[in-house]
């Protein structure tokens, strides 16, 4: 490759030709040195595990600018890999994010509060909120009647602490798709416990429970009082609850006379003062409890019942 009379930001163009590649490297900045006798150009670039197809050939092409008619607002559209990792997370959350973002700070994210949060969906083109990691104090969430997914940034990073006595999430009323995943829970009840997620009888649709994390709190006596993790009395909908750890409380996850699907599958429940897992369904559906680990419970592990639909 020749370049003559290079200077300090000059635009330089390279294809794979350019050094016998096919993407195997994706240059992230040129830097122009230049001395009273020489000049070197430096390349920072990426390497990725795979190699990317060749955008000469692509449709449309690798950089596409939208028509300015004076009417609407726009911008130029971008497409292709980034290792830019702020601006290829602001693009997601202006392009491709079905999610309102949430942070424990100032600035962090869209939103502090995770309630105000998921009350601005029912204005936004949004599915639901991304909690980035931190610590979330004095959290008491009524989730509405709409599809929502309330996703962690990671389950060890993202903590929730519910308001002391009160639930941290509580579903009334609800018959759509809901999602919690990845995130953990800590309560912070002292003397009067609660259900940490609160499923009300008058809820169904489909609810899915996944990579969950629930530290409870209890009286610390053999069939004593103290909190539930997920619980749900008498209702529709099915539920699923999937690789999720609950340790010490009452009960770590207690359905009563569920008439719906329930799918209880890798989950650890430990310390438990009453029951690991209690499980009661209509016996005209189908109750799955498979591939769970229960261990230091004091009266129950895991009891499961069928029975004639109840309301």
């Amino acid at each position: 490759m020749s370049c003559i009379l290079l200077q300090p930001g000059d635009v330089v163009s390279m294809n794979h030709n350019d050094y016998g590649g096919s993407y195997d490297v994706l240059i992230d900045s040129v830097s122009i040195e230049k001395t009273a006798k020489t000049a070197k150009i430096r390349f920072a670039c990426s390497k990725f595990s795979q190699a990317f197809a060749d955008w000469d050939d692509s449709i449309p092409g690798a950089i596409t600018v939208g028509e300015d008619d004076s009417v609407n607002v726009w911008q130029p559209a971008e497409s292709g890999p980034t290792t830019n990792q702020e601006l290829a997370r602001s693009s997601f959350q202006v392009w491709g994010s079905p999610y309102l973002y949430v942070g424990p700070t100032e600035n962090q994210g869209q939103y502090t509060n995770i309630q105000e949060a998921i009350n601005a969906l029912s204005e936004s083109r949004h599915n639901g909120i991304y909690l980035l990691n931190g610590t979330y104090p004095d959290v008491n969430v009524t989730v509405p009647n709409r599809d929502i997914d309330i996703i962690g940034e990671s389950q060890g990073g993202v903590i929730l602490q519910n308001v002391a006595g009160s639930e941290c999430f509580i579903l009334d009323t609800t018959t759509k798709k809901y999602t919690f995943r990845n995130f953990s829970i800590s309560s912070q009840n002292v003397a009067a416990y609660s259900t940490m997620i609160s499923i009300l009888t008058t809820s169904s649709g489909e609810l899915n429970f996944q990579d969950l994390t629930i530290d409870l709190v209890d009286a610390g006596t053999w069939a004593g009082d103290g909190d539930v993790g997920i619980g749900k009395t008498v209702g529709a909908g099915k539920v699923s609850i999937i690789n999720t750890d609950v340790d010490d409380g009452k009960s770590g996850i207690y359905i009563d006379r569920h008439h719906a699907d329930l799918l209880i599958s890798g989950c650890t429940l430990i310390d438990q003062k009453y029951y690991g897992i209690y499980a009661k369904v209509a016996y005209t559906y189908t109750a799955s409890v498979q591939s769970n680990a229960v261990r230091d419970f004091w009266l129950y592990g895991i009891y499961v019942e069928d029975q004639a639909l109840e309301f």
